[in-house]
């Protein structure tokens, strides 16, 4: 697969970088050759605000099939991301209607057309606009940098969406928006039709089924999806199943969200907690969970070759690094900074392991995307532990097996205000009904290897009990 999105990612390059080029001699150019000229309009169409103030450089360089900024409703003062930005049209546009006190950031991989963009900003006089050299798939923008995300025609040229989604997703202020108008379809490209690079290239056989668009959008933590037809717009189809038969390619009008409620909480009692603790948690956890009882409770889990596993809750690695050289492929997610920080040095230099802000209950996850799913002493934190698992159960393939440690029920009120706790410790016959609501099966909770010990405000010391419970999903 690597090499195919090296391929994709050099047809797209190059018939690109062509198209920059051809400007300068005043040629005319389309993302769209005659075949395939239903995907766009005339450039200048496209549009609902005025571009007669722009020169021919830069809407002679539309390759556009919508306009996101009609999408977007820019406010004075936003910083905005353009996804693919060309040569510059739907940022120029944007810094009009941010004004001098916004930004606007074009990324894009192709250097002719970042030359471009830079000679036409020159020509139109905005100060406000910046042009970085990058791939959509990993964007050289901060994280939560960004008030609006747009981009016009340029997803579907991605060979990796999903990654395109969960890069916009961190780079968004929480609130912030995604609109974009894009390419593409109800119904299936047929697999010689996606391997056709000059396809691809064009704004076609890229282009994704409604369904699954939706579904990677959803996948990366947005809500309030929306997606309508450009010439249909009072018909909604974000709800609508995969096509079925041969592909209808148009252009769509899409929007999402990225909730408030991650902001709300980064600032939960839990993360406060944990953000004063982090530089200090892998001496503080070595008490209350050892390094003996991970080990046994991922050999319970029994993983097959080549697993790709989540740890929920990651805080700083520890069961990451318990994985390393069991799995294949790890990802940690956790809602405080400040331990994905430590996580990450912990396990510096293992490529095989990816970091990700997020809610237990809103994963950034596809479906059915991983073969098991650990969560080491997160449940007691989860406001709702019951959604927590739903989640957890959502992202495991058919057959994976979710394995959860965490406390049994305990009277140490204290536990609350000391460590934050929202819950002292559960019942075992809650957990077995949680999973059982979540369609798992083959239920198994038992005793972990070992009790968390810790010291109570009077200092007497305590063991808590420890359950692991492992299922797997029907």
């Amino acid at each position: 697969m690597a090499n195919d999105s090296l391929e994709i990612h050099e047809a797209v390059r190059d018939r690109y970088g062509r198209l920059a080029l051809a400007i300068q001699t005043q040629e005319s150019v389309s993302c769209c050759d005659a075949v395939t000229s239903t995907c766009c309009a005339d450039s200048i169409d496209l549009y609902a605000s005025d571009t007669r103030w722009l020169p021919e450089t830069v809407s002679g360089l539309s390759l556009g099939c919508g306009d996101p900024l009609a999408l977007s409703r820019l406010q004075p003062g936003q910083t905005v991301l353009d996804l693919g930005s060309g040569g510059g049209i739907d940022c120029f546009m944007a810094a009009r209607m941010v004004g001098p006190d916004g930004l606007v950031i074009g990324v894009d991989m192709t250097p002719e057309m970042i030359d471009r963009a830079n000679e036409n900003k020159n020509k139109v006089g905005l100060n406000n606009v910046s042009f970085r050299l990058g791939q959509i798939e990993s964007l050289p923008v901060e994280s939560e940098s960004v008030d609006v995300i747009i981009s016009n025609c340029v997803i579907n040229l991605s060979p990796d969406k999903t990654a395109v989604f969960r890069e916009a997703f961190r780079v968004l202020k929480p609130g912030g928006k995604l609109a974009v108008s894009d390419m593409v379809t109800i119904g299936q490209f047929s697999a010689a039709e996606r391997a056709d690079l000059s396809a691809w290239s064009e704004c076609v056989s890229g282009a994704e089924d409604v369904a699954a668009y939706v579904t990677a959008v959803r996948a990366a933590g947005f809500t309030e999806i929306s997606v309508r037809e450009k010439g249909r717009p009072d018909t909604e189809l974000s709800m609508i199943g995969d096509g079925a038969g041969p592909a209808r390619l148009f252009s769509a009008q899409i929007t999402a969200v990225k909730p408030e409620s991650l902001r709300e909480d980064l600032f939960s009692a839990s993360n406060v907690y944990f953000a004063e603790v982090a530089e200090e948690w892998d001496t503080l956890r070595s008490g209350f969970f050892t390094e003996e009882m991970r080990d046994a409770a991922i050999a319970r889990a029994q993983l097959p070759l080549h697993a790709v596993v989540a740890d929920i809750g990651t805080g700083t690695g520890f069961v990451l690094q318990g994985l390393l050289g069991r799995a294949e492929t790890l990802v940690g997610f956790d809602s405080s900074p400040e331990m994905l920080a430590r996580a990450r040095l912990n396990l510096d230099g293992q490529d095989q392991v990816t970091m990700r802000l997020a809610q237990g209950t809103t994963l950034p996850a596809d479906d059915g995307s991983f073969d098991a799913v650990f969560a080491n002493m997160y449940l007691h934190h989860a406001p709702d532990p019951a959604a927590a698992i739903r989640e957890m159960a959502r992202i495991l393939k058919p057959g994976g097996k979710l394995v959860i440690t965490d406390l049994d029920r305990h009277d140490q009120e204290w536990m609350r205000a000391a460590m934050a706790d929202q819950w002292l410790g559960f019942e075992r016959d809650d957990v077995r009904g949680w999973y059982l609501d979540a369609g798992l099966g083959e239920i198994d909770i038992d005793c972990a290897e070992g009790t968390c010990d810790c010291s109570t405000p009077s200092a007497e010391a305590i063991a808590l009990g420890i359950f692991v419970a492992i299922a797997r999903k029907q």
